[in-house]
């Protein structure tokens, strides 16, 4: 249940996103269409239902499931973003057609924090308290100077933000030093970073740019699945179109290995691609291809030459049904994750069998339905288990090492986990949660670090995230499945 306390009052959401409000009610805090006080919960009169509430003194506001902003209570001074001006008993839409994954509620203002991080205040700007630089204002408006922030937090004047790179900036009200600038001066905009804090860990990325056209043309997209770069820098993406297209880091395409069909050399749902530095007595780069429908993986060229094929159709050593992932050990083995079968396959570099592991259950080292695999710097292999909404961790010998995640929507809570990336100069694992429609961040135990995206088609929103990749920079890639799109998050360090 989510749950907000004001100054004096107290508001609820139920499991349905219907929303409760007690207590104190002269302004029309609790929303229910009168001022009295209310000792008991009363529903609040609200068209659509709510997935987040928050609470001030004077008014309260809430989020709906697609991030559009209602607010309630006292609004002569433009704190509920709302015309006209004045108390409004029920529910009102907050102006100007902004979405937020956040909101914090001040006395006589408001803000709202965007799925890129983009913070917008609305409300009273007596003491500079929304960060614009400017007046009063009953829309929101933009907090000056381009950051972008992982949260904010609202007092009864002032507010202030944690960037994305983990530093801390304030601004409005400072009669007693709480921008922490040293004196006590009000700051109409984001002060410089608040000194003296302990230096900030592994922060969320943010979000660079956006590329993909839709289609089944070359150079277009259709469901994009798992990635991985060449010695070029170039993205190599297993397409749904069932082919693997390479692209520059702005989206241009520079090549294409197979198409679609059963013969060799050709897919039948391409899902994921791993790319190595093959030494055979001369530096040979190597693309694997995990072809689901064919029930194999390939190995080609960069120019597109096949050269081998690992596995088959069938239940025992060396076989298995859809393969949907797959990752290259240091050594160069080549681990295969064969969803229908719920194991990892592995290979050597001439693509004779090694090993196996797992099998369809829910005990550790056993999977329901495995995605994705990582292997990092010191040959620890991840996988996503999207069946079990949890991420596996084993040495490269497939000994059981560690297990996070249970399925939910908390931080460190997954549902249907699709692929992992590992960024391993940073001590970073992302997990693609493609049906909480974000990724979150944990260091390589485990340790939830942070989460970033909700459901949407704008810059750092997701529909259905299914491929992760990290280039030699540390920028994240991110195969937008159903949007048909590829975004990139640069780091914050």
């Amino acid at each position: 249940m989510d749950l907000a306390v004001g100054g004096l009052h107290t508001c609820a959401l139920g499991s349905s996103g219907e929303a409760f409000c007690w207590g104190w009610n002269q302004y029309g805090q609790a929303g229910i269409g009168s001022g009295t006080i209310e000792p008991s919960p009363v529903l609040v009169q609200n068209d659509k239902p709510f997935a987040q509430i928050f609470a001030s003194v004077l008014h309260t506001c809430a989020l709906d499931s697609d991030g559009a902003a209602y607010c309630w209570g006292y609004g002569e001074f433009s704190a509920l973003g709302s015309i006209p001006m004045g108390i409004q008993p029920i529910p009102q839409l907050v102006s100007g057609g902004l979405t937020f994954r956040s909101l914090e509620l001040g006395y006589f203002h408001s803000c709202g924090l965007t799925s890129s991080g983009q913070a917008f205040c609305w409300g009273s700007n007596m003491y500079g308290q929304l960060g614009t630089g400017g007046s009063s204002s009953s829309l929101p408006d933009s907090v000056d100077g381009g950051l972008h922030f992982r949260t904010l937090s609202a007092g009864t004047y002032h507010t202030c933000g944690e960037t994305t790179s983990g530093a801390v900036h304030c601004w409005g009200y400072n009669a007693n030093g709480q921008l922490g600038t040293g004196n006590t001066a009000p700051q109409p905009v984001p002060t410089s970073e608040v000194p003296g804090l302990p230096a900030p860990g592994p922060s969320a990325p943010t979000f660079d740019r956006v590329w993909g056209v839709p289609g089944t043309s070359q150079g277009q997209l259709h469901n994009p699945f798992g990635m991985d770069f060449d010695p070029s820098g170039n993205v190599l993406i297993a397409d749904g179109n069932t082919r693997v297209q390479a692209f520059d880091p702005q989206g241009v395409v520079q090549y294409q290995i197979g198409s679609s069909g059963t013969a060799p050399g050709q897919f039948r749902f391409s899902r994921d691609v791993a790319v190595r530095f093959h030494q055979t007595g001369q530096e040979l780069h190597i693309a694997y291809v995990a072809d689901g429908g064919n029930h194999r993986v390939q190995k080609f060229d960069l120019a597109g030459n096949l050269l081998g094929i690992l596995g088959a159709a069938g239940i025992g050593p060396g076989l298995f049904h859809q393969p949907v992932g797959v990752a290259v050990g240091s050594g160069g083995d080549v681990y295969v994750v064969a969803q229908n079968t719920h194991e990892i396959v592995v290979f050597d570099d001439r693509g004779d069998f090694l090993f196996e592991w797992g099998g369809l259950g829910t005990a550790t080292g056993q999977f329901g339905n495995p995605f994705g695999i990582a292997i990092d710097d010191a040959d620890f292999v991840y996988v996503a288990d999207g069946g079990r909404h949890r991420v596996q961790k084993f040495d490269s010998n497939g000994n059981f090492i560690a297990t996070w995640g249970v399925q939910g929507s908390g931080d460190g809570e997954f549902k249907t986990p699709y692929d992992v990336a590992i960024d391993d100069a940073r001590g970073i694992l992302y997990v693609a949660d493609s049906q909480n429609q974000r990724i979150q961040m944990f260091d390589l135990d485990g340790n939830f670090i942070a989460a970033f995206g909700s459901a949407g088609t704008g810059d750092g929103e997701f529909l259905d995230p299914r491929g992760l990749a990290v280039d030699s920079n540390g920028n994240l890639y991110v195969s937008d499945f159903a949007a048909h799109r590829i975004q990139v998050f640069s780091p914050n360090d």
